[in-house]
């Protein structure tokens, strides 16, 4: 009778440290593993950018375009002539895998600054309900586009307006970058900007 309530303590003691190690391990668990899907999550973000990449090659201020400012802002003043500004767009790399869905392209000198939004439709500004004609998101590796910044696409619907932001001041030195958006195959959405490049005088 002993030697049955011995063994029975044994079993209750072996059943009592393997419930408490699956406590532990459920806890250690719990605190690891959001730590551990941050890091995944990052490390896929990184992969993606670094085998794709939608990029400014050429960012150029078209002097043939001058045109005088007719509207005021912090930056500009009416009479300061100002240049629109040509874009060079290339796919560089592409792994095959992620889809571009769209990218933006930020052109102008803080904090006058113009975003355009180019999809497999065409080019717009950012925010518009579509953007149709124009360039599209490049298909294939090395493929180029180019991006104008000019008066017309500038004009209000009523009055033509040469808008601060959208050309270069003269004697300054814009900037362009563009930020892509890829999807995978699983829905994740990755956001890749590319290293901003300065404008040079065409």
């Amino acid at each position: 009778m002993i030697q049955n309530k011995k063994g029975l303590s044994d079993i209750v003691t072996t059943a009592l440290i393997i419930l408490l190690v699956a406590v532990a391990v459920a806890a250690i668990w719990a605190f690891v593993s959001p730590a551990l899907r941050g890091t995944g999550i990052q490390f896929t973000k990184t992969q993606v950018c670094v085998s794709n990449l939608i990029e400014p090659i050429t960012c150029k201020t078209m002097v043939a375009g001058a045109d005088s400012v007719v509207s005021v802002s912090p930056s500009f003043k009416t009479g300061d002539m100002v240049f629109p500004i040509s874009v060079q767009i290339r796919r560089t790399l592409t792994d095959g895998v992620a889809v571009p869905t769209d990218f933006v392209t930020v052109v102008g000198t803080s904090p006058d600054t113009i975003k355009n939004i180019t999809t497999d439709l065409g080019t717009g500004p950012t925010g518009a309900p579509s953007e149709t004609g124009g360039p599209k998101i490049p298909k294939t590796q090395g493929e180029l586009v180019e991006i104008i910044t000019n008066r017309t696409s500038m004009s209000t619907a009523t009055t033509p307006v040469a808008q601060p932001g959208v050309f270069a001041k003269a004697g300054s030195s814009p900037q362009v970058q563009v930020t892509t958006t890829y999807r995978l195959p699983d829905n994740t959405i990755v956001k890749c900007p590319s290293l901003p490049i300065t404008c040079n005088a065409g």
